[in-house]
Formats: C-alpha cells, sequence, structure tokens
C-alpha cells in the first residue's frame, strides 16, 4: 500500500509541475495564432506562480465599449492552488455584463 500511494503522490506532484508548463504552451500558441492575444505571469521566490494574467482583442474591444463600469473581485480561492481568481467584468450602460 505505501508503494502505491508513494507512486500517486509522484504522479500528482509531476502533473502538478507541469501545469504551468501547458498553460504557458497553450498561450504561446494562442499568441502565434491570434497577435492580439497577451499574456504575463509572475514566479515567487519557490518558482511557483504568484500571478497570471491574459486578455485578447476582444476583451480589449468590449472593456473600450462599456469600461465606464468594472467589477473586479476576488473572494473566490482555488483549492489545488490557493490563488484568487479576479475576473474583469465590464457592466454596459443597459446593464449588460461582459467578462473582459
Amino acid at each position: 500500500k505505501k508503494h502505491v500511494t508513494n507512486y500517486a503522490a509522484t504522479i500528482n506532484r509531476d502533473i502538478t509541475n507541469s501545469d504551468m508548463m501547458e498553460v504557458v504552451q497553450m498561450f504561446n500558441k494562442k499568441q502565434t495564432e491570434n497577435p492580439g492575444f497577451c499574456y504575463s505571469f509572475e514566479l515567487d521566490g519557490e518558482n511557483k506562480v504568484r500571478s497570471l494574467f491574459w486578455t485578447d482583442v476582444r476583451s480589449r474591444m468590449m472593456y473600450d465599449i462599456c469600461g465606464d463600469c468594472i467589477s473586479f473581485d476576488t473572494t473566490f480561492l482555488t483549492n489545488k492552488y490557493n490563488l484568487p481568481f479576479g475576473p474583469f467584468v465590464g457592466i454596459s450602460p443597459h446593464g449588460n455584463t461582459y467578462l473582459f
């Protein structure tokens, strides 16, 4: 049983460590396919993701249209990484919401 537990922990660690690499690869692909896509991330002292931001042309266009009122809520914490998720949400003059 101990061997199975150790093996499972090793697999879980490897998957967790590769998550950010997969995100960066996906973002690089998106940036190649869509020059208006951009992203940025910061690492902490342990080389773990501290922050991650991305946007695309549509999001910036919607911000230009209805950026008069923006909601930014970071009350949600993910269980796996314990990082806040802070979506930028715009509200049009007609009360419609748009995820930036």
